[in-house]
């Protein structure tokens, strides 16, 4: 994200979604928004990084839409 370096941080990309779920729905969200307890595998979520490793000076999120 911009200028930071984001140590250990885990990045998945799913490049196909078999089953009608995916067909019939439309999946979206933001990055790093998703609270800890739902992540696969124990994974850190983006912003939980950012905030653990103190990379900003506010753990301010915010986005345009």
């Amino acid at each position: 994200l911009g200028d930071l370096k984001i140590k250990n941080q885990v990045f998945g990309e799913a490049v196909k979604q078999p089953g009608m779920t995916f067909i019939a729905a439309k999946f979206d969200g933001i990055l790093g928004m998703a609270f800890p307890r739902i992540s696969v595998d124990q994974v850190v979520p983006f912003f939980d990084n950012i905030m653990e490793q103190k990379l900003i000076d506010k753990n301010i999120f915010s986005f345009y839409l």
